[in-house]
């Protein structure tokens, strides 16, 4: 049976341009003070199968292991009916009162597709973000930036997860095929994995997917 990882930590991590991984880096290695005041947000943003929600929830790791040495204690909301009104929000701003678990200097929680939240969640969220100053990070995917109250934004570092080139995401299909076993030198070269595996939507998901049936196919 094919088994896929994700990555363990953002060294493992392929990222979709250059500009996501320097900010991102920066971000979790402290190069500048973040979160400060009320600039505590993170919106990993573009389109379908680049890794957002994937980095999203390897950035708190990363960012606790500079700042304490110890694992972060995050929360995570996949952002839906009903799971997306006002009532999320309150209960989250509940959490973010009381002092981090596990030694954490930070609270962190992580909203996938954000954009789903309600109008007036939305509009909450703002307020959220203020109330909890510097003392939490939050971190949202979304595929749909436009949706997203300029307020928000304005309180974020936006990252486009978008890629760069067709050749970006060559790097962690082979890590795909090495995972399942697949060594043959054929399919790992970049004129097969272009056509075969990524195709022209140059998508994580859709990738492995198709490592999983090239998989089966050898092993029938």
């Amino acid at each position: 049976m094919a088994i896929i990882k994700a990555p363990a930590s953002l060294d493992d991590f392929v990222f979709p341009n250059a500009d996501a991984r320097r900010v991102v880096q920066n971000i979790v290695t402290q190069k500048f003070a973040f979160p400060l005041n009320t600039k505590n947000g993170i919106i990993l943003e573009g389109v379908v199968g680049t890794g957002k929600s994937t980095c999203a929830e390897l950035i708190p790791d990363a960012m606790e292991r500079t700042l304490t040495g110890t694992k972060a204690q995050s929360r995570i909301e996949h952002v839906r009916a009903p799971n997306n009104g006002v009532g999320l929000l309150s209960n989250i701003t509940s959490g973010i009162g009381f002092i981090p678990a596990n030694g954490n200097q930070l609270h962190y929680v992580i909203l996938h597709e954000v954009d789903q939240l309600t109008k007036d969640a939305r509009e909450e969220l703002r307020s959220l973000m203020d109330y909890a100053k510097a003392n939490a990070v939050f971190i949202m995917t979304t595929n749909h930036l436009d949706k997203i109250e300029n307020s928000v934004q304005d309180r974020s570092r936006c990252i486009s997860f978008n890629p760069s080139n067709p050749n970006v995401f060559v790097p962690a299909v082979q890590g795909m095929l090495s995972q399942c076993g697949i060594d043959d030198p054929q399919y790992h070269e970049a004129g097969y994995i272009h056509t075969k595996i990524l195709g022209r939507r140059n998508n994580l998901r859709a990738a492995m997917d198709a490592v999983q049936d090239l998989y089966a196919e050898l092993n029938q």
